[in-house]
Formats: C-alpha cells, sequence, structure tokens
C-alpha cells in the first residue's frame, strides 16, 4: 500500500513539474514574440494573480480552449467565461497599451 501511495505521489509530482514547465515556457514565448506582453499586463493590471497572466499567455499564444482547459484545470465553458471577461476588461483599458492588447485579444 505504501508502494502505490509513492508512485501516485511521484506520479503527482512529475504532471506537475510538466505543467509549472510547459506555464514557464508559455511565459517566455509570450514574452519573446509580443514585446513583453506578459509583463505589460502585470504592470497595467497589477490586480492580475500569476494564474490570470498566465491565462493569459495562453490566450496570447493562441492556445485552443480544450488545451488551456487542460492545463489549468478548467472546464471548457470556465476558460470561455474567463476569455470574454478578460477580453472585455482588457479592451476598455485605455492605458499606453491598449493598441497592442486590443491586437493580441481580438
Amino acid at each position: 500500500m505504501a508502494l502505490l501511495l509513492f508512485r501516485r505521489k511521484v506520479r503527482h509530482q512529475a504532471e506537475t513539474d510538466r505543467l509549472e514547465s510547459i506555464a514557464e515556457t508559455a511565459r517566455q514565448v509570450a514574452d519573446l514574440a509580443q514585446d513583453d506582453a506578459a509583463v505589460k499586463l502585470r504592470n497595467d493590471f497589477p490586480d492580475l494573480s500569476d494564474k490570470d497572466i498566465l491565462f493569459l499567455c495562453y490566450l496570447i499564444l493562441r492556445f485552443h480552449t480544450s488545451t488551456i482547459a487542460v492545463l489549468t484545470g478548467y472546464s471548457k465553458d470556465n476558460v470561455r467565461q474567463k476569455r470574454h471577461r478578460f477580453q472585455a476588461k482588457i479592451h476598455s483599458f485605455s492605458g499606453p497599451n491598449a493598441d497592442l492588447y486590443r491586437l493580441l485579444f481580438e
């Protein structure tokens, strides 16, 4: 029984490490491809959590709804709802990066 629990824990840790690696890569690629977009989002929207920024990076990279659902653990419906909420928030933004955000999230 202890061995089974250990194996489950190892599998869970491997999955967690893999998702964290994907998340970090997504942030880096979004920053490289889109003029430090994640950094600008963090500065312009300080109330966003790290998970929110990561979600927006997935959107910037044009990940499909089902892919984002797998990576975040959200349902597809929740991904769609979050996408629409963030798009509304970003499109109402009027700061210096507004044009960049409108291009990224149209």
